[in-house]
């Protein structure tokens, strides 16, 4: 409605997909590609529908999806990882399982929504085992991301990794703008400006 309003496309939508529905989530992806026109899929790895969260490297769970999704013509991943909120599973908010991904599917983009920034005080914690942050005093170790700024650097090939900064620039510029800084330097040194997306929640 707003693109034929402004005559451009103005407006990306994403469509909801969940591999841990198994394979009646496949008629699904069909149904939004062809009648919805998605652009992009929403992801949320530490959903516990269906029998349980879920990782981006699982090759019986998702990579199936993956497959449908090429076939589809949808290029963009956008994954919920980081902000557990109370009630993600904590494990599944990681964002380690990126790197086998990311290789195994350099056709697709996976685009980290919040980049993967873990959070603060009840955001930060889940469901599941509690994960305890690295202790280090370092202050360019921000929890959650810096795991993606190693994945980048072990694997500099890897050029379909993007970070999306909704929720995590309004969070740290506004209570830890120096962490918040550290962050973007980090953002543009390992994986270049053109692989950061704004987004402000």
């Amino acid at each position: 409605y707003v693109n034929d309003l402004a005559g451009s496309q103005r407006v990306l939508s994403h469509g909801l997909l969940r591999p841990n529905l198994g394979k009646k989530e496949m008629d699904e992806m069909e149904r939004q590609v062809k009648d919805l026109k998605i652009d992009a899929w929403k992801m949320y790895t530490g959903a516990e529908i269906g029998e349980k969260a879920w990782f981006l490297d699982d090759e019986k769970v998702a990579y199936p999806f993956w497959e449908r999704t090429k076939k589809l013509g949808v290029k963009n991943l956008c994954i919920h990882k980081g902000l557990p909120l109370g009630f993600f599973k904590e494990k599944a908010c990681q964002p380690l399982d990126l790197e086998k991904a990311a290789q195994d599917w350099p056709d697709l983009n996976f685009i980290v929504y919040h980049s993967g920034y873990r959070g603060a005080g009840l955001l930060a914690r889940g469901t599941g085992d509690p994960i305890d942050p690295p202790k280090t005093e370092d202050p360019q170790e921000i929890p959650w991301i810096s795991d993606i700024i190693r994945i980048l650097k072990k694997n500099p090939q890897i050029k379909n990794i993007y970070f999306e900064l909704g929720s995590t620039f309004g969070q740290l510029s506004s209570s830890r703008p120096e962490t918040c800084l550290h962050m973007l330097g980090q953002m543009i040194q390992v994986a270049g400006t053109d692989h950061i997306l704004w987004g402000t929640d």
